[in-house]
Formats: structure tokens, sequence, C-alpha cells
């Protein structure tokens, strides 16, 4: 007897695009950046040497010395001197920093080949890339360089108990890190983002997504550092220490050091024990937190907020919306020596004591605003009522015009309290105000989010872009807009002017056109700016970069029917051919009887390039 047999294999495009994601910036805003230098340094690097220019293919325009490598550029300087990086990704060997530090040069990313004067590290965005292979950036000696401008990411590391920071380590140095976009580095123990044994100024910088993969600090670590740590006006948030045995400091975890902690935003970071937010160990820790907004982080422990050992000084913080299965906002360990003054502690989550709660150490202090929430610290001079925040689900933790808590701070608050977490003058009024925001009357600021964000577009369609606009200032306002994209392709709608109320979001939408000449996988720019109608020099611009989507196209080859007598084996060999206009991947499955299979092996991945062809066996 014979038998017909017909198998039917199945083609499918799995097209893949290698995107950076960009993290949307959940700025809550600022006015101005005040660059505010601690203590006595080794002399500073500064811009009055020699000038050396780094383009990714060499080619640096009219400007010399030119390098390809940013290391080879600092390698050639000496200390004073200063090395401008046009944007483009560098990267290293495996294993090896793909910036290495060891002289009080400047470093400054964010330039354009076509200008080498003014930096915009938005618009000209310079990667320095550990792949996964390694740290992205190292810092060694008593050296003061300044680093800025860079985005560092994709940095790992693996030191054990020993070291760590895989975005960037600094050993022994008194270096100032600013205007930096430190994302995305893991490291197995300590310090995913940052990792401090020196005196580091982290300034003005955005330290998102990093992780501490078993041990402490996701987004900053500092462990017995030489001199003082200081932490200044930056966003961090959405970074991860979850070790169930050793998890400190989802954003921040400060061990055996001094540190000065000052109009930080810190939010959405977790952690697996305690200090969802911020966390200190060590009973030699000494720390001032002053202006800090802290809000929406979690810890599985305690301190969903703040978890606090050694000597630690709280002046003029709002700790909210946090969580954590004890002391929601604030939890003092046994070793804790915590002075709590003009602080907002409000809707936190945890246990009984979900405010504050002091197991076995000591607490002080007067004048917070605890509210809707339960604490077993010893406070005075109670502030109530509820702080009456400007919006609250939108995350706008600015006390608003009735708040109880405007002007009503203690009245010998240290002077050196003089500025609140957006960087505005305080006091402001007859008295200084509780919590993290100094209230000033029409104020007018707003944030366009997302600041960055990549996506795929098809050839020959209009793509639409949402922004989120939210007007976090203390005034109602109108905004005006106007959008620019690749000269190649057009905008179709840029958004009308809106109308905003004090507190109030909105979403706007731009619409470009793709042409239908478009190339698959070429990028496209579209830069939206929003600029308030009251105050004309507050704007604010947001970039989405566009890669269009290939055409996939396949042609596979051919059918056979065939009689064969049972218990024979045949081998059909077909061709498959990648006739789109890029690189793709197919998925090869299989339809059939019970006699078929396909080799190597049923339901397998075939790379195919543009153009090429490969065979499939039956």
């Amino acid at each position: 007897m014979s038998h017909s047999t017909r198998s039917r294999v199945l083609i499918s495009s799995n097209r893949r695009l290698r995107l950076m994601g960009i993290i949307p910036i959940l700025a809550i805003g600022g006015l101005v950046t005040l660059f505010w230098l601690m203590g006595a340094r080794p002399s500073q690097a500064a811009p009055n040497g020699v000038i050396r220019y780094v383009a990714p293919s060499g080619v640096c325009g009219s400007v010399t010395p030119c390098f390809s490598s940013v290391q080879a550029a600092v390698d050639a300087s000496v200390d004073g001197d200063e090395v401008r990086v046009a944007a483009g990704s560098y990267e290293s060997a495996s294993a090896t920093p793909v910036l290495s530090v060891t002289k009080s040069v400047t470093v400054s990313g964010g330039f354009a080949v076509g200008n080498w004067v003014t930096p915009d590290p938005a618009l000209n965005v310079t990667i320095l890339d550990g792949n996964g292979n390694g740290r992205v950036l190292l810092i060694e000696g008593d050296v003061a360089p300044i680093i800025e401008g860079f985005t560092m990411q994709n940095g790992f590391i693996n030191e054990g108990l020993t070291g760590g920071g895989a975005g960037i380590k600094n050993s022994g140095g008194q270096p100032i890190i600013r205007h930096n976009r430190i994302y995305d580095n893991v490291s197995a123990s300590y310090g995913g983002g940052i990792y401090d044994t020196g005196a580091a100024q982290i300034i003005d910088n955005e330290i998102v997504s990093n992780t501490a993969q078993t041990a402490r600090g996701g987004g900053v670590y500092v462990v017995g550092n030489s001199g003082t740590t200081s932490i200044r006006l930056n966003d961090i948030h959405d970074n991860h220490s979850p070790g169930t045995g050793n998890g400190f400091g989802g954003g921040i975890a400060i061990e055996n050091s001094s540190a000065f902690l000052e109009a930080n935003t810190i939010y959405a970071n977790q952690t697996g024990r305690y200090g969802g937010g911020v966390s200190t160990l060590g009973t030699t820790t000494n720390l001032l937190m002053q202006s800090n907004l802290i809000y929406n982080n979690n810890a599985t422990l305690g301190g969903g907020g703040t978890s606090l050992q050694g000597n630690v000084t709280l002046w003029n913080n709002t700790i909210a919306d946090n969580t954590a299965a004890n002391g929601g906002g604030i939890y003092v360990s046994s070793s804790g020596v915590v002075t709590i003054g003009n602080t907002i502690v409000a809707f936190n989550t945890g246990g009984t004591n979900d405010g504050i709660f002091v197991d076995g150490g000591t607490s002080s202090g007067a004048y917070n605003n605890i509210f809707d929430d339960n604490s077993n610290a010893t406070l005075t001079n109670a502030i109530t009522g509820n702080p009456d925040f400007v919006n609250r689900p939108a995350s706008n933790y600015r006390i608003s015009s009735d708040s109880p808590n405007k002007d009503t701070g203690n009245p010998a608050t240290p002077a050196s309290v003089n500025i609140d977490f957006e960087n505005q003058i305080r006091p402001n009024g007859s008295g200084i105000d509780v919590g993290a925001d100094e209230y000033y009357p029409d104020i007018f600021n707003f944030s366009l989010t997302p600041e960055m964000s990549a996506n795929n577009v098809d050839r020959g369609t209009d793509a639409i872009f949402t922004h989120v606009l939210n007007n976090i200032g203390t005034a109602d306002d109108s905004y005006t807009f106007t959008c620019a994209t690749d000269p190649f392709w057009s905008v179709v709608n840029c958004p009308n002017s809106v109308a905003v109320a004090s507190g109030a979001t909105t979403n706007v939408q731009t619409t470009i056109h793709i042409p239908g000449s478009a190339t698959a996988l070429s990028n496209g720019r579209t830069i939206i700016t929003a600029t308030s109608v009251t105050s004309p020099t507050l704007f604010q611009r947001v970039i989405v970069d566009s890669t269009v989507n290939p055409q996939p196209g396949v042609n596979f080859t051919s059918n056979y029917t065939q009689t064969v007598l049972p218990g024979a084996t045949i081998t059909y060999t077909h061709i498959l051919t990648n006739t789109g206009d890029a690189d793709d991947t197919f998925t090869i499955s299989l339809i059939t009887g019970e006699w078929a299979e396909l080799l190597p092996s049923n339901n397998f991945a075939l790379f195919v390039p543009q153009g090429e062809s490969r065979l499939v066996r039956v």
C-alpha cells in the first residue's frame, strides 16, 4: 500500500527592531540650576588648557585635535584640559570601562560637529555605552574631573561584595558629575548607577532604572567615603535593590559615610528590604537631608521613603505616598539618632505607625506636618491639617496658598536651608514653609512629557505623537507650540494654543507625515516646543525619534506532492528568500499529518539577510 502525503510549512516574519528605550522623565520641574560646591577641593578641571574634540568618525570639522575615542582624548590630556564630545555612541572592549579618568580634566558631551561652542545634551545625545559587558565610567585617584552632558547606560559589573558601580565608580576622587543621564546599569552587588568612596558632587542628573541585584544602592551607593558626598538637584527614580537578604536603598544607600542630600526628587524606587527611597547604614554615618521630595517609593520591610541608621538630620522634606510593611514614610532603626524638622509626612502606608516608625532608635524634632499617618516619634509643635498639595494624583506635591504649612516652619531653622526642591530661594514670606516646597504666588512652570521617546512608523502614513502638558506652576497659563521634523518628512498638525489651569494636565497631539519614499530603518527626529504665553522665556522641548518600519517580503519554494512506500523516509528541500527591504527573522512552523517534521526542529527561527536565501528541510 502506498500513501499520498502533503505537508504545509508556515512562514511568518519576526521583524525585530533594536531601539534604545527612553524612560519618560516625570520631572516635577525647576526654575534655575545652582551649582554649589562644598568644602576644599584639589585643583579643579577648568577650560583653561587645551581643548580636544571627539566625534564617532574621527572627523570634527574645522577644529583640532580630533579623536574618534573619548578615552584616547582623555589619555592625551593633562590636568586643566577639556574634552568636548559630539553626539554618538561610544563603547569599549568587553570588561573594560568605556572611560577611565585619572586626571582633573573636564569631559563634556552634547556637542554637534557643526557647533563646538554650545552643548545641547538633549538634542545631541552623547552615549557612553557599556553594552552589558563592563563599567561605563571609572574615576581613580585624588583627582577632581568634571563629567557632564552624557547618557551613561548599559553598564554591568560583578565584583562580588568588594565593589560595584556599573554606571560610575568613583574611587577616592572628588569629581563633579552633573547634567548626565545615568540609565539602565546593573551591578551584581552594590551601586547600580553610582558607587562612591571619595567625595563626589552629584548634581542635576537623572539617575533612572539602575539595579543593585543582591545588595545596596540601586541608584547611588556611598560607602566609607573620604570626604562629604553631595547629592543635589537630581531626579532619582525607578531604581531597584531587590535583594531579599541584603537589599537596602532602592534609590540611594549611604553606609558609614558623610553625605549631604539637597533638593532631590526621589520617586518610584524599590528595595527588597529597607529604604525604598533612601537608606542609611552604619553607626558612623552622618547625613543631612534638606528640601528633598520623596514619594511613591516601596520597601518590602521598612522605610518605604527612608530607612535611617546613624546620625541623620532632616529639614524641610516632603515624604508622601510611600509604602512598606512598617514605617511607610520613615523607619528609624535601633541604631538611628534622627532629628526631623519642618517636614511633611503624609499619605504613607505601612503598619501601625505608617508615617514614622521608631524601632528602638531615638528621634526628636518639631514643626512637622504628619497627616493621614501615625507616628511614634517624639516630636513637638506639630503642624496640623491636610498639607493641601496642588495636585497629589498628578504627583504635584507643591503646597497651595491655603496650606497650613505656609510660613509656619521653625523660626530657628538654620540659614543654610535656603532653597526648596525646585531651587527657589527660601524663605519667601513671613517665615519658612514646612516641606520641600516654598510657596510662591503666580509661579509659572510646566512640564511636557515624555521628554524623549522612540517609536516605529510606517512609510506613506501619518504618525500621531501624544504628549502630556502639566501646569505645575501656581497660576493658570496658556501655551503655544512649534514643531519641526526631518527635512524629508512634514508636519501635518502642530498642537494649537491651549489654556491649562494650575495643577491641571492636558494631552496635546502632533501629526507627522512619513513619505512613501522613506527607506527601511531610516530615522527621523521630531522636535516639539511648548512656550508659556505669560512667561515667554519659559519653554519645554520634547524629542521624538522615529524609525521607519521595513516592508517584509518572502518567497518560499516549492510545493511537493509525492507518493512513498510505508516506512520510507524522504527529505524535501525548500528555498526561502527574503524579498523584503531589510534583514529579517522568520518563524518556520509545520502543519502536517503525523509523519513529517522540520529539520533541525519544529517551529524554529531563521535569520535571513535582505535579498538572500536559506534552505528549509522537511
